[in-house]
């Protein structure tokens, strides 16, 4: 039966009060109270306090660890149920600074008694410049606790060897609490300063990544793992199959730039107050993959999973504070864009004054506004007729015809060598902006300048 679990703020101050109790080198050398290190000692009690099982337990076989009092509780306990082992050498270390990799072999032995843990074949890349610098006995732990989000890296690494701050060795544990006591957090990657949380339904069917910086800027990927596995077995295997989605981070300028070419397959969704944005990249092609015939289960895991990554951007938006942001990427948008980066030449024109060059106007307050809306096909032939502004491309032979009568209706017409073709868009902003309204003001603008009005 288990031990009454005391309260998370109890149990994080157990930890402070500890280190500050242990006679340790760094507070015996003068050290901030503040900085004091979690000591070997601190980690098993907390852990204890946290996880332990009511019982009694045969005194452990650590010379350094004598009989009575709540360090020998939490220690014997720890040693019967194969979470700590000590030095080899009837050694247990209580008053030693925990090492992060030390720690977290002890976390993981502490998970494993609850039947978590990798099981079976497992893989999970440490993206990370020290990772060859774990130890063997904690390879497999850093491992997943590293995936489970519990144990966090910088850019100088993950610092096996490290010794943990009092409130960092806390940290860990409450995140250790959150995925493994609690079991519903799932999986909780890092990378960054930024988390993506894998519900506890889908880990196990996924292969997630943090990846270290690359020039794409790709903070996670995400995959099917049983897609992945397929692959890998065939005589010639391949990369990509299972691909589920990444989560990319870009600057301002960046995304600019990007949004005047074809981005399919790439969609902004949030930014950050420093302007950066995120982008959700998804395959345009099916990567379903399997061995043999692929059965109901596997085409219905293969949508549900599907349809998570659709609601990534919402999720990760709200856990990670920032704004939400759209941006599309279809015909007239990506001409608006390169119109906003000086790239693309235009005329505007309409019956009263017919075409104007644009001249010293600026089209950023034109163009910002349009980008503002939602554009998607539309059908309505009949709706199409009628006076119109015409956005005129004529290096791209193209013109965009922004109705007056269906002030959201917008007609693209490509001239051709035996005519002409057209395809409707149709405009939707948040407020009660029109597309029509936002070109007849800005030909006006130019008109105005130009002395015409």
């Amino acid at each position: 039966m288990k031990r009454s679990k005391r309260s998370l703020s109890l149990v994080l101050a157990l930890v402070l009060v500890l280190a500050l109790s242990l006679a340790l080198p760094a507070m015996a050398a003068g050290e901030e109270a503040g900085e004091a290190l979690c000591t070997r000692g601190d980690a098993v009690t907390a852990l204890y306090a946290l996880c332990g099982e009511m019982g009694e337990y045969p005194q452990a076989d650590f010379d350094d660890v004598p009989a009575g009092g709540e360090l020998a509780e939490a220690v014997n306990w720890a040693a019967a149920k194969g979470i700590v082992l000590g030095y080899g050498n009837g050694s247990f270390g209580a008053a030693d600074p925990v090492t992060r990799e030390q720690l977290a072999a002890i976390l993981y032995r502490c998970a494993q008694t609850q039947g978590k843990g990798f099981q079976g074949m497992w893989m999970f890349l440490l993206d990370y410049p020290d990772a060859g610098e774990i130890s063997a006995y904690a390879d497999e732990a850093m491992h997943w606790v590293v995936m489970n989000g519990i144990l966090t890296g910088s850019e100088e690494g993950l610092c096996p060897k490290s010794s943990l701050s009092a409130a960092e060795a806390a940290a860990i544990l409450e995140r250790f609490q959150a995925a493994v006591t609690d079991g519903e957090t799932g999986l909780v990657l890092e990378n960054g300063g930024l988390t993506l949380t894998i519900p506890a339904d889908k880990a196990e069917l996924v292969i997630a990544e943090a990846p270290a910086a690359d020039e794409f800027g790709t903070l996670f990927t995400v995959s099917e793992k049983a897609s992945v596995e397929a692959a890998q077995a065939r005589e010639n295997p391949y990369d990509g199959a299972g691909w589920l989605f990444a989560i990319r981070k870009v600057s301002g300028e960046a995304l600019q730039d990007m949004l005047c070419y074809d981005m399919s397959g790439m969609a902004p969704f949030a930014r950050d107050e420093e302007g950066n944005a995120y982008l959700l990249c998804t395959p345009t092609d099916v990567r379903l993959e399997r061995e043999g015939t692929f059965t109901e289960e596997d085409m219905e895991q293969w949508t549900a999973l599907n349809a998570w990554a659709a609601e990534i951007p919402a999720a990760f938006t709200e856990a990670n504070g920032l704004e939400p942001f759209h941006r599309g990427n279809s015909d007239l948008e990506i001409t608006l864009n390169r119109i906003l980066c000086g790239i693309e030449p235009y005329t505007i024109s309409t019956l009263k004054y017919l075409a104007l060059e644009p001249g010293e106007v600026d089209p950023a307050p034109f163009v910002e506004k349009l980008l503002e809306g939602t554009y998607t096909f539309e059908n309505d032939e009949e709706g199409s007729d009628g006076e119109y502004v015409v956005l005129q491309l004529p290096e791209e032979n193209t013109r965009y015809d922004f109705l007056f009568g269906d002030k959201n209706l917008i007609r693209k017409v490509v001239t051709v060598e035996d005519g002409e073709y057209t395809v409707l868009f149709r405009a939707e902003f948040a407020d009660d902006t029109t597309a029509n309204d936002v070109m007849s003001a800005w030909y006006d603008a130019i008109a105005q300048s130009q002395g015409l009005e």
